[in-house]
């Protein structure tokens, strides 16, 4: 293998691991978008399907990197386009919305947290522990109001997992899954007749 082809696949696999370790959508989302990397000298293709927040993160990138290249003018700030100068990943618009939580949060994982928030479940997130954070849910109604907690992985960001106790434990639903714990939230939103506006 040439050294250019070499480059090709170096790229394409860290880009793989990117898009596998961090979804920013459902899964039903996945090969929503294609992006194909040709080494041309050799044919050699790599074919990597992105989720649409994920195209996104491309674009962003390529924005950030742009400004980088701008700033480094001799009449410029020479400050980091991906940082703003600060240094710190929060500056980053890729991950901005994220650091609100202990560990990494997907698009998807915002938006079931806000979704608790707005069927008055109150969460609240803990430290993350053997690579995993929980979100805690509490209708704060009473011992027979609803509770439970959502488990996400604190590297991937994905909710992995949901457990609801209902009626002070007289019922226990497992969810597995993000799409899973959305729905339940959906509908227990929709039982106390706050429909949820995501």
């Amino acid at each position: 293998m040439n050294a250019t082809a070499e480059r090709v696949r170096l790229a394409a696999s860290a880009l793989r691991e990117l898009f596998r370790d961090y979804p920013t959508d459902p899964d039903e989302t996945s090969g929503a978008v294609v992006l194909t990397i040709t080494a041309t000298a050799s044919g050699e293709q790599h074919r990597l399907e992105l989720q649409p927040g994920q195209a996104d993160w491309m674009r962003q990138l390529a924005e950030a990197e742009a400004s980088s290249c701008h700033r480094a003018h001799p009449d410029q700030d020479g400050q980091c386009g991906h940082c703003n100068g600060t240094g710190k990943a929060s500056a980053n618009p890729t991950v901005q919305s994220a650091t609100s939580y202990p560990g990494h949060a997907t698009h998807f994982t915002e938006q079931v947290f806000a979704l608790a928030a707005e069927a008055g479940l109150h969460p609240t997130s803990s430290k993350p522990y053997r690579g995993a954070w929980r979100i805690y849910l509490d209708a704060k109604a009473g011992p027979q109001s609803l509770c439970g907690s959502i488990m996400v992985g604190a590297r991937s960001g994905r909710i992995l997992r949901a457990q609801l106790v209902h009626d002070g434990g007289a019922k226990v639903a497992n969810h597995t899954g993000a799409v899973q714990a959305r729905q339940a939230l959906v509908a227990y939103a929709n039982s106390i007749g706050r429909r949820p506006c995501r």
